[in-house]
């Protein structure tokens, strides 16, 4: 078993949040897009998902 260095933690955690932040992002552009219209006048729907560390960083 191998253990993870102070410093390679840190990264893997800022790797963690960037992502995070990049699905909220497009999570927000998503709600924006929701009352477009597409090609033939129906509503678009959108799929928002966010992965489960994206949901851990977000409740820490």
């Amino acid at each position: 078993m191998s253990s993870m260095s102070r410093a390679d933690r840190i990264q893997e955690g800022a790797a963690v949040r960037k992502e995070c932040l990049s699905q909220v992002k497009n999570l927000l552009a998503g709600l924006n897009a929701l009352g477009e219209h597409g090609p033939f006048g129906q509503r678009t729907p959108k799929q928002l998902p966010l992965t489960s560390s994206c949901m851990l960083v977000a409740c820490r």
